[in-house]
């Protein structure tokens, strides 16, 4: 029997949520769509996997002896699964009733739907960034200049249909089988962050689609499995963006940005540190720490 779909999900450190994202899998239900679960599993030190085994024993189940990130375990998981379409979906995720069957709709009824994004909603039903505009100076001038509430408004995409799009988030991605071989996977030089960016622009290159639909949603508890080492989740945030441009775009282009980003991260820890000595807030003490850890990492990375 062929399979339409492949669901795929990268875990690390995953006790507290995978569970309700795999039952919120089972719950798709659909006559028309065949379908498995495959779950590889990146060294987690806690229950995750032992949830899995427990619970889930229908899941496909991998483990990494190390934390590979998530580019490199997509790859290897990919080869073993049979779905004409991938769903790359963070564990962090729950799909609401009938998602699966909305999206299959949409790309059975869209041709040229090659990579398809949707609507990322937080437990409060608020909208998260789902499509991201295209790099370019003046965005990463918003991102630097103003706090992030206000520049992720600027650097983001929200069309109210569906729309062809630069790009979607790997949170929850559809992907056609077809192009992912194509693209070779992702590029396993983005540890984790801007893996799904930068195969969404070389998809592009190549002539392929990408859309975004926001008519479909999916919940994400936001940065969940990075919310435990901020100084992990700034490095790679930033690094990756960094590693991106430089792939894509002109040396000097390149370089303009990386003195920006280290203006950036020494503005924000000053901020930080300043409020965080007004308010007596801890968090902020801590945060302004974390960004100049971050700072002399990636100084340190360029000239090594």
């Amino acid at each position: 029997m062929s399979i339409n779909l492949s669901y795929i999900i990268v875990t690390y450190n995953s006790a507290g949520f995978i569970g309700d994202c795999l039952n919120s899998i089972a719950r798709q239900k659909s006559n028309e769509i065949t379908s498995e679960v495959i779950l590889i599993d990146n060294a987690s030190k806690d229950l995750t996997v032992e949830i899995v085994r427990k619970k889930f024993p229908q899941i496909i189940l991998n483990e990494n002896r190390e934390n590979v990130g998530f580019a490199s375990a997509v790859n290897q998981v990919f080869s073993l699964s049979k779905g004409e379409h991938v769903l790359l979906l963070n564990p962090d995720t729950i799909l609401k009733n009938n998602f699966t069957g909305e999206l299959y709709s949409f790309v059975n009824s869209t041709p040229d739907a090659s990579i398809t994004g949707v609507k990322i909603v937080d437990e409060n039903n608020k909208h998260h960034p789902s499509s991201w505009k295209k790099i370019s100076l003046k965005t990463i001038l918003f991102e630097i200049l103003f706090p992030y509430n206000i520049s992720i408004n600027l650097v983001t995409e929200k069309p109210n249909k569906p729309t062809k799009v630069e790009n979607v988030s790997g949170a929850c991605i559809l992907i056609r089988r077809d192009v992912f071989k194509a693209m070779n996977g992702f590029d396993e030089r983005f540890f984790l962050y801007y893996e799904e960016i930068d195969f969404c622009w070389r998809a592009k290159q190549k002539g392929y689609s990408v859309y975004y639909n926001p008519d479909i949603e999916v919940v994400h508890f936001a940065a969940k499995s990075s919310s435990n080492d901020r100084e992990a989740f700034f490095f790679n945030l930033y690094h990756n963006k960094l590693l991106f441009i430089r792939k894509h775009y002109s040396y000097p282009f390149y370089i303009v940005v990386f003195i920006l980003v280290l203006i950036g991260l020494l503005l924000r820890a000053a901020v930080s540190f300043i409020v965080g000595c007004l308010s007596f807030r801890k968090h902020l003490f801590r945060l302004s720490k974390s960004l100049i850890f971050v700072f002399i990492k990636i100084v340190k990375d360029r000239y090594n």
